[in-house]
């Protein structure tokens, strides 16, 4: 049999009442409704009514059929017929009630799930079923995982989104294939040769093909094990591109889920239990897993329908601080750009557009994890629900809600906005996701996963900031105000992004403008001299917030021009000194932005460094082991030493890119031209003063009287990575704050791009901190201090010394580093070398020195210190 386009041309049917019938591969089906007359052509007859159905096959046989009242069929040939066709005809149209010619066996008996596709599980076969009929429908189809690994490291998660695709089905012959269109490349017009022509010049993806079980009503039944019963999540190449082993999935150790089948009006759900096997897993898998060479997750597989209308789409503008669809659209005008983008958003209307405040026809609501406990839990719902002062700001009556999730409901049901309470081994980031429709931007469902340990690393700093369980303390009252405090923050934040907003890092510096940044505890000294944590964290949320949910949700009334009002919300922005800076421009301490950072306070970023090293001091010399609970191990004290040595990591990392910085905005070339402008040179050497005051011997030394409460682990206890790298077995290494330390500092200051940066800076402006004056004061501040120190109380001073001339080394060696930086780091190592006369340890240093500049070679320099992780916070 031959496919074919145009249906049965030679065939008739006669019609006097019951059922039409039409042929789909090689059979007949019944059709419910009826059509009067007689003789109709099947062309005629079929070509307008079932147009959707598009494997038709052709005979050479003329054959005459006929519906009788009742429903029985006849059939006279006008030649003699083939058998072949005869036994079609005969088995296929004399069935009573004219039911498909191929079923499935036994499908009546099996637990159905009826929706937006219909589910089987047929559990004689341990197989589960589909039935798919709508061709060339599109819809969305991501994968989650329901069960994660439960390391932070490793990154599967409990509750994690994959990627989604709009997909849709196509039937060629026994086949079904799912096929993924590509959004990437469009042509939005109705020019249909246009939109071909963009369609067929990118390739589509073929992400699963299901064979043809049986057929049944309007469609066909598949079989979607083998999707299900797939690395379609791609684990084994996550656990690969994290050094914990090479896995593959084994399918004999692996099934769907019978008990986790789900279909809804809008979505179906179908998950499987997945078992990857492997040798020689890491570290990480055998810290989480029973038995690390066999690891079983679960996979969810989502089909779910897109909204019969996309979206409308709102212009996008990068200062506006929201997340965006991007997309080629090769139908737009030559004076256009062809690179388009989406604002990505919730959908939301009011019911009265015109009026100043109104309902929205429809709230955004969202569901806190009913497995978060008190008061966790309050303070999760507490903080989300901030986000309805910004949706009150932009004119709407209680269109943002926040709930507890009921407890037959799912997290990951795509009808429910949720709030996630994540159990890893280690603490970890947390996490705003969302599943989004590509063609218009509009955000489906909101998913935040919150890691449940960060809290506890937030008790550690107040802890050992107050040492709160002394006979005078108050046994943690105010350690858990602010973790709770901290909470509602991280859960305002966290579900910011599932609105649609990225960071915004500049919002410290314009008085807590946003919960879009990452905050740093704010300290401050009381009256007595001790640590006060009663501001720690502001609450509720910012201008900036505010400025932005107008932008993305206003629902402007008839006749307003959208395009100048949202123009107006970016001028108010600016007229209230609000800017947004985000990500690419921040993240890394070599990032070139002097005005936006990470865990940082102030407007000025040097008051805040040196208050926060006030705060040090004072913290230090109170600190002892009374920041442990009664019973806990005096081992433990070191871990909780860590965060108040390293308090001030952050906004050192602040005060370093003020050093070759630069001060800019995400100016559009319409709008009011700001330049890029240098950070002054008098602040560009203050901040390199003040970085090198801060390694000095009397901000690095512990207190005497500290060192001998410093146990080694308690048996039973081992050192994480939380701790100092000792280089004393054991026992506590004084020195190995120091290393650290002096690791973050210097580690920035001699980064290959600020190095750049400085030596670009002088072209530009002579008078500027250039790279040769840069590195001179490092020399002198952190290397020379060694010259005569030989005794046991300049064991700091010495550490600081080999670290930094280790960084010089690598910078005078970097690849990525140009010529002329590296010829003015091996200038300064000649000076050194040269000045380093007095002392053992002097000397030491300057016969370290001869030797890599006889040779400079990377395998010549051991490796950094290893300092303990510090984000998140």
């Amino acid at each position: 049999m031959k496919r074919f386009t145009r249906l049965i041309p030679k065939w008739t049917l006669a019609v006097n009442s019951g059922a039409i019938i039409h042929p789909l591969d090689g059979h007949y089906r019944a059709v419910d409704n009826a059509l009067p007359g007689t003789n109709k052509t099947l062309p005629g007859l079929l070509g307008k009514q079932f147009q959707a159905y598009r494997n038709y096959y052709r005979t050479d046989a003329l054959v005459r059929l006929t519906v009788n009242s009742p429903p029985s069929l006849t059939a006279t040939r006008d030649q003699p017929m083939r058998p072949v066709f005869a036994f079609l005809i005969c088995f296929s149209l004399l069935l009573p009630g004219l039911a498909a010619a191929k079923a499935v066996a036994g499908l009546d008996k099996m637990p159905h799930y009826p929706g937006l596709f219909d589910l089987w599980w047929d559990a004689d076969k341990g197989r589960v079923l589909m039935e798919v009929d709508n061709f060339d429908k599109d819809f969305l189809y991501l994968v989650t995982l329901p069960n994660g690994i439960g390391s932070n490291d490793i990154g599967l998660d409990r509750g994690q989104l994959g990627t989604e695709r709009v997909v849709y089905f196509l039937r060629a012959g026994p086949k079904v294939l799912m096929i993924a269109r590509n959004l990437e490349y469009r042509a939005n017009t109705r020019n249909p040769a246009e939109q071909r022509a963009v369609e067929q010049a990118f390739a589509q993806s073929v992400l699963a093909s299901f064979t043809v079980e049986g057929e049944r009503n309007r469609g066909v039944i598949v079989d979607i094990t083998p999707l299900l019963v797939s690395d379609a999540y791609q684990i084994s190449a996550r656990l690969q591109s994290v050094n914990e082993g090479r896995f593959s999935l084994n399918a004999s150790l692996s099934s769907p889920d019978p008990t986790t089948l789900k279909s809804f009006e809008r979505n179906s759900l179908a998950e499987a239990w997945l078992t990857y096997v492997g040798e020689q897993p890491g570290s990480e898998l055998e810290s989480v897993v029973p038995d690390p060479t066999h690891v079983t997750v679960k996979t969810r597989h989502h089909f779910v329908a897109l909204p019969e209308e996309p979206l409308a789409a709102r212009a996008y503008h990068p200062q506006a601080g929201y997340f965006s669809v991007a997309y080629r659209d090769y139908a737009v005008a030559l004076d256009q750009a062809i690179e388009q983008r989406l604002l990505v958003r919730h959908r939301l209307q009011k019911k009265e557009p015109s009026a100043a405040v109104s309902e929205p026809v429809a709230p955004i609501v969202y569901y806190v994890d009913a497995g978060a406990p008190e008061p966790i839990r309050s303070a999760l719902v507490e903080g989300a629900s901030w986000w309805n002062q910004a949706f009150a700001a932009a004119g709407y009556k209680n269109a943002f809600q926040v709930k507890v999730l009921p407890a037959d409901a799912d997290p990951l049901d795509l009808r429910y906005n949720t709030i996630q309470w994540v159990h890893r081994s280690t603490r970890g980031w947390s996490y705003g996701s969302s599943i989004v429709d590509p063609r218009s931007g509009e955000i489906l469902k909101g998913h935040v996963s919150l890691g449940s340990l960060r809290v506890r690393q937030d008790m550690l700093i107040a802890e050992a900031l107050t040492s709160p369980f002394g006979a005078d303390g108050d046994q943690g009252q105010a350690v858990q105000a602010m973790a709770l405090a901290r909470l509602r923050q991280l859960s305002a934040h966290e579900v910011g992004h599932t609105l649609g907003l990225a960071h915004n890092f500049f919002a410290s510096a314009n008085n807590d403008a946003s919960v879009m940044d990452y905050p740093h505890p704010k300290l401050s000294l009381d009256s007595s001299g001790q640590v006060s944590l009663a501001n720690a964290y502001a609450t509720g949320i910012g201008a900036w917030d505010k400025l932005a949910i107008a932008y993305g949700y206003s629902d402007f009334a008839s006749g307003t021009d959208e395009a100048e009002a949202l123009a107006a919300i970016i001028n108010k922005a600016d007229a209230q000194g609000l800017r947004f800076i985000s990500d690419p421009d921040v993240r890394g301490p070599a990032t070139a932005h002097a005005g936006a950072h990470l865990w940082d306070n102030g407007p000025d970023v040097l008051a805040e460094f040196d208050n926060l090293m006030q705060v040090r001091r004072a913290a230090l010399a109170h600190f002892s082991d009374n920041a442990l609970r009664p019973g806990q191990a005096m081992g433990d004290l070191e871990l909780t030493l860590v965060p108040l040595y390293l308090l001030h990591r952050y906004q050192a990392e602040a005060v370093a890119k003020l050093i070759g910085g630069v001060d800019y905005d995400y100016a559009l070339h319409d709008a009011e031209q700001t330049a890029v402008r240098q950070v002054p040179v008098a602040q560009q050497k203050a901040a390199l003063a003040a970085l090198i005051a801060s390694l000095r011997p009397s901000e690095l030394t512990l207190r005497s009287e500290l060192l001998p409460l410093l146990h080694p682990p308690a048996y039973g206890y081992s050192r994480t990575r939380e701790a100092f790298q000792h280089l004393t077995a054991n026992a506590f290494d004084s020195a190995a704050p120091a290393r650290a330390a002096a690791q973050l500092v210097v580690g920035m200051l001699l980064d290959s791009r600020r190095a750049e940066r400085l030596l670009q800076q002088t072209q530009l402006n002579s008078n500027q901190l250039g790279l040769f004056e840069a590195l001179h004061e490092i020399g002198l501040g952190l290397v020379l201090p060694a010259n005569g120190a030989d005794s046991g109380s300049d064991q700091i001073t010495l550490a600081v010394a080999w670290v930094t001339l280790r960084e010089l080394q690598r910078l005078a060696v970097d690849p990525a580093a140009s010529d002329s930086a590296k010829a003015a780091t091996l200038a300064e190592l000649t000076r050194l070398q040269k000045q380093l006369k007095r002392g053992d340890q002097a000397q030491m240093l300057a016969a370290e020195i001869k030797r890599f500049l006889a040779a400079p070679s990377a395998g010549m320099i051991p490796g950094k210190v290893v300092v303990p992780p510090g984000s998140p916070i």
